[in-house]
């Protein structure tokens, strides 16, 4: 499934738990792969979300809103900010929302 962001065309697809860790480790090469506890991941260069196709639906779903989340903040926020403040929490919620929603019932009507 595809969703644009700011102009920006993002894909989500479902892999299995080894290649969800390869990617992680190409990103994390200093990670132990057998210590890698990982649901999905997002890919900033390479526009993609991926979700372990293992996981039972809810937790699928939860694992993408998260992912959602790292998208938004890194294409619309300051993703760059060091320290996270109860206001900056807040606007993030705030704005993400939509959009997160969205993308999710896109996704679920795919399924």
């Amino acid at each position: 499934m595809k969703f644009k962001i700011n102009d920006m065309t993002y894909k989500i697809i479902e892999v299995n738990e080894e290649e969800l860790k390869n990617n992680y480790l190409k990103e994390h090469p200093n990670a132990k792969k057998e210590e890698i506890y990982i649901f999905g991941n997002t890919n900033y260069t390479e526009h993609i979300i991926r979700l372990c196709k293992e996981l039972n639906p809810e937790e699928k779903i939860r694992t993408l809103k998260h992912e959602l989340c790292h998208c938004w903040m890194w294409n619309t926020a300051n993703s760059n900010q060091i320290e996270y403040n109860e206001e900056y929490i807040c606007e993030v919620v705030a704005h993400s929302n939509d959009f997160i929603n969205k993308v999710v019932e896109k996704y679920k009507m795919l399924k």
